[in-house]
């Protein structure tokens, strides 16, 4: 009965060192709650993309975003199908044309403070690790939502991802 009792104390001290310890990932989560609308764990090299319907153009829009060694957010390639409002004239250390889109890479810009306003006009949306979230669907209109770097309790990870 003691082994047993042992054992099983074992197995629920390892689990919670096991839940406590950390992990780094990429959090989505609302700007004036704090609620996380998503949570993905990554390392650097790992890449995602934010997409949605530019608001006076009402033409595809696409950011892609790596993570570096430092574990900060960078911004590495913009495609756009025109040039409009707000729109620069360049980028980054190439611009190419391709299937109608222009493309900016090679940009590199730390993003510390990276905010949408999710709309279901624009339907932003982000894939990561090959899955796509529709933020316009997961979100009241008018939305903000941030992309940041946090260590996460791996429970907490667990617990954002339910």
């Amino acid at each position: 009965m003691k082994k047993t009792a042992f054992v099983l104390l074992t197995i629920a001290l390892a689990s919670m060192i096991i839940l406590s310890q950390g992990t780094a990932v990429l959090v989505v989560s609302e700007v004036e709650s704090g609620r996380i609308v998503h949570a993905e764990r990554i390392e650097p090299g790992d890449v995602f993309t934010v997409r949605w319907i530019h608001s006076v153009e009402l033409e595809p829009w696409e950011e892609q975003f790596e993570i570096g060694n430092d574990m900060k957010i960078y911004l590495e390639q913009t495609r756009f199908k025109a040039f409009g409002a707000g729109v620069p004239d360049s980028a980054g250390t190439s611009t190419e044309v391709k299937d109608g889109y222009v493309s900016f890479s090679g940009i590199h810009k730390e993003m510390p403070n990276l905010v949408y306003g999710v709309s279901p006009v624009a339907k932003h949306a982000f894939t990561i690790n090959g899955k796509t979230f529709r933020l316009y669907e997961l979100l009241p209109p008018d939305t903000a939502v941030s992309f940041s770097i946090a260590r996460l309790s791996l429970w907490k990870y667990i617990v954002s991802n339910l």
